[in-house]
């Protein structure tokens, strides 16, 4: 009788290769794991959407590769209550945030940013407070669904419920949308910050905003400006012209209509936060990469403003009857096309916003919660 102690289990050689490869599959992932483990970690916070998808193509994805080191991106809608929220809770790892040039302004007197030495590095600091570096500028527009409306609207139309009935996307913030409403009521660009420098102003571009208010529908990054827009929430709204431009480039269902004068630019820049607890050196050895002519090509081109020069339908404002396919190009929304002797853009001044960003802010918190 056999011992069942000293019996031997015989395992098929075909289970015992499998077998082994499988532990070896697992071995490497997990050295993988060990390996990117150790390697060093930065974190960027920067805005949702398609903005986020062309940093991580052009800015981080190559730094890593050249550097080794990790960049783990968050999402942040942008706002100083959030990051000053972060710092009561003491979870503020941010290396290097992505903040508009007017928020900017009032977080850096408030001491929550670190300053900028831009002569050091050569880089063009924020010119009026010193704690930025210049990262990209995004233009604000009206656009449409095109689908819905083959003419291209006003900023008046915007306004004009009666005439083209729908909701209206609108930035909840009162920088871009009280320069909008005062657009809407014939105000040149040229005379948005004089007229809003005065008492009378402010309260002529919130009168305009309570014409519109049952049709609004209000968005706070520019991926939801987008979202409002392409799922059909809105008829009408301002939303940064990149991220229509990739909506269109995806669009199966139509293109979405870009008014592209007068329009607005928003400028962005890079900022180290105070109180990160992170290395500052490795925060500044981000900005300098973000920054450098080479990623800034990079990002003008995976995040363009405007209709890149390569399609000749957009770039020289033509436009073609829809079907001709002559050119090779994409039939071209109504409004879409940006023609050669367009203004430029109305830059939002971060010098007025900054003076009166607060005390503006407070009336259109109050008027947001009024009935």
């Amino acid at each position: 009788m056999k011992n069942p102690a000293r019996s031997r289990v015989t395992v098929p050689r075909r289970a015992a290769t499998s077998a082994l490869a499988m532990l070896a599959l697992f071995v490497g992932h997990a050295g993988d794991a060990a390996s990117r483990a150790r390697q060093p970690h930065l974190v960027v916070a920067t805005l949702p959407g398609e903005l986020k998808a062309a940093q991580a193509e052009a800015l981080w994805r190559p730094f890593t590769r050249e550097t080794r080191t990790v960049v783990d991106v968050v999402t942040w809608d942008g706002t100083l209550s959030q990051l000053r929220q972060r710092l009561r809770a003491r979870k503020h790892d941010w290396s290097l945030a992505l903040i508009e040039d007017t928020t900017l302004s009032v977080g850096c007197g408030q001491g929550l940013f670190l300053r900028t030495d831009a002569s050091a590095r050569n880089k063009t600091a924020n010119a009026s407070d010193g704690c930025g570096v210049h990262a990209l500028s995004v233009d604000l527009a009206l656009t449409w669904d095109a689908s819905k409306l083959q003419t291209a609207p006003t900023w008046a139309d915007f306004w004009d419920v009666a005439r083209h009935p729908g909701k209206r996307g609108l930035r909840c913030d009162p920088r871009g949308t009280l320069e909008a409403a005062l657009l809407s009521d014939g105000v040149p660009p040229g005379d948005i910050y004089a007229t809003l420098a005065t008492s009378e102003g402010v309260e002529r571009a919130f009168k305009r905003l309570s014409q519109l208010r049952p049709y609004i529908v209000w968005w706070s990054t520019p991926e939801e400006a987008a979202r409002i827009l392409t799922s059909g929430a809105a008829l009408m709204g301002t939303a940064p012209t990149a991220e229509i431009l990739a909506a269109n480039a995806r669009s199966k269902s139509g293109p979405f209509g870009i008014l592209w004068s007068p329009r607005l630019r928003v400028d962005y820049d890079w900022v180290i936060p105070a109180g990160s607890g992170t290395n500052t050196n490795q925060g500044k050895t981000l900005e300098d990469w973000a920054t450098a002519p080479e990623q800034f090509q990079a990002m003008a081109i995976r995040y363009p403003s405007a209709p890149l020069p390569s399609d000749p339908a957009t770039a020289s404002g033509s436009s073609r009857k829809s079907g001709d396919q002559s050119s090779g190009t994409k039939d071209v929304a109504p409004g879409t096309a940006l023609a050669n002797d367009t203004p430029p853009p109305l830059p939002i001044s971060s010098v007025f916003w900054r003076d009166h960003l607060p005390a503006i802010e407070t009336r259109f918190d109050q008027w947001l919660a009024e009935r």
